[in-house]
């Protein structure tokens, strides 16, 4: 699959570690979004988002629209859209990453990564285990 990415290293770790994964999933990004930034009218990212954000304000990642999802994060958003993440596929926790994707816990069951996927996170510390805890 050719992926869209973006300028920005720590926005491409994120898009690396989405593109690796399998499975559908429900993604958790803990930002500094403050209720306003989701107001569509006010905000492109907001408005580019929504198609994807459930209730919760958690993206549903499904493999076919994976595709579309990354290239609106690389287009649209930045580093400081987020800090950590969380992936979950039904009701596990697959994987974690905290500050900017410098450290990962990632299920190796549900992640593949292509030597692509490596390249961009080489600076990444990642751990595969098919025991990660969130908060």
């Amino acid at each position: 699959m050719i992926i869209m990415y973006s300028e920005l290293s720590d926005l491409n770790s994120l898009i690396a570690i989405i593109d690796s994964c399998q499975v559908d999933m429900v993604l958790k990004l803990q930002s500094n979004w403050h209720e306003e930034d989701y107001d569509e009218e006010r905000n492109l990212k907001a408005k580019m988002i929504k198609p994807f954000l459930d209730a919760n304000r958690e993206f549903i990642v499904s493999q076919s629209n994976k595709s579309e999802f990354l290239s609106v994060l690389a287009k649209y958003f930045d580093s400081s859209d987020y800090f950590h993440y969380e992936i979950k596929y039904k009701e596990n926790l697959i994987g974690l990453g905290y500050d900017h994707c410098a450290i990962n816990f990632l299920h190796p069951d549900y992640f593949t990564l292509s030597e692509e996927h490596h390249q961009i996170l080489k600076d990444c510390y990642i751990t595969f285990t098919t025991e990660i805890e969130g908060k």
